[in-house]
């Protein structure tokens, strides 16, 4: 039971964080999923496959003092040690997307390049940290030159050297090493990462009406398909969810009964829904069964598509119902 209740905690700290990182982090630390260090913190962002890379890069790039320590520390985690410089950039950009502030880029190249100088003191290219992050900006810009198809102009072997003269302390970068950079970006992009299963962030929003759980009245609520999850909100504007039902063994029927209503209930066993407290804790939601309706046809056809196509099947759970 508290491996359930954890598990459960687990999928909804995921989902408030793909959501709203900062209240995601605070969900974490108050469930105690992990302790409020720096160091926890970027253990946790990185052992849980499930989280948004967006959503990852967008918490490592705010300027707060303590998003700044969660990525140095998230960084002092990963290990370049004797990687090509190509390579050890590919590998920290598999970790989340980079957001689309220069301001933001620039903290994360900063302190990739000082992890990537200091992995690697006896490299023959590089005489200190600030030519590896130089470097590291200059690939950004050559990868999406060179893959992008709205740019028609292409940034040349040649070009690409001379925005780059100089920055080694004074001195050029071995010619021979940056056309090797130069081609191995040109051939092979570097692929920024996307969220799996049609962008985790945030799939579908809209309003729909849920009937209650304990007194069945009918209220409007905005609801957010994420990360398997699906999340109800009483306005778009709210940071915390009112809900959180996890798709994991969940069936999708459409009721006769109402118009354009659809039921959401477990496969094996009770629903596995939670309402959030507003202190934050986490208490599990009264509801057999959600019953909830859409504006007309076309919408709710569309919300129970999207909710089939992110139900996740546990097996474990069909043989646990199978011992009771």
């Amino acid at each position: 039971q508290q491996e359930k209740q954890r598990r459960l905690l687990v999928k909804t700290a995921i989902a408030n964080f793909n959501t709203h990182p900062k209240k995601g982090v605070e969900f974490i630390v108050s469930n105690g999923l992990s302790e409020k260090t720096p160091k926890d913190i970027a253990h946790f962002l990185l052992t849980h496959p499930e989280l948004s890379k967006q959503a990852i890069g967008e918490y490592l790039g705010d300027g707060d003092d303590f998003n700044l320590q969660v990525l140095h520390s998230f960084v002092d985690q990963l290990d370049f040690a004797g990687l090509d410089f190509d390579i050890a950039l590919r590998k920290f950009l598999m970790h989340f997307r980079l957001p689309g502030e220069a301001q933001k880029i620039d903290r994360m190249m900063e302190k990739f390049a000082q992890q990537f100088f200091n992995h690697n003191p006896d490299n023959k290219v590089f005489v200190n940290s600030e030519a590896v992050y130089v470097l590291a900006f200059s690939v950004i810009m050559l990868n999406t030159d060179a893959h992008n198809p709205n740019i028609k102009k292409k940034m040349t072997k040649q070009e690409f050297l001379r925005n780059n003269s100089g920055i080694n302390n004074g001195d050029d970068l071995p010619a021979d090493f940056m056309e090797s950079v130069y081609d191995k970006i040109v051939t092979n992009e570097i692929k920024m990462e996307r969220d799996g299963s049609s962008n985790q962030h945030v799939e579908k929003k809209g309003w729909l009406t849920k009937q209650g759980g304990r007194i069945k009245t009918w209220k409007k609520r905005w609801f957010i398909l994420t990360a398997n999850c699906l999340l109800y909100y009483k306005t778009p504007q709210d940071q915390e969810p009112c809900g959180i039902i996890p798709l994991e063994n969940v069936v999708v029927t459409v009721v006769l009964q109402k118009k354009f209503c659809f039921m959401l209930h477990s496969s094996q066993e009770q629903m596995k829904a939670c309402k959030l407290n507003s202190d934050g804790t986490l208490v599990q939601a009264n509801h057999a069964a959600y019953f909830i309706s859409a504006a007309n046809m076309a919408e709710m056809e569309s919300w129970v598509q999207s909710i089939k196509s992110n139900i996740h099947s546990n097996p474990n759970f069909e043989q646990l119902h199978k011992k009771k």
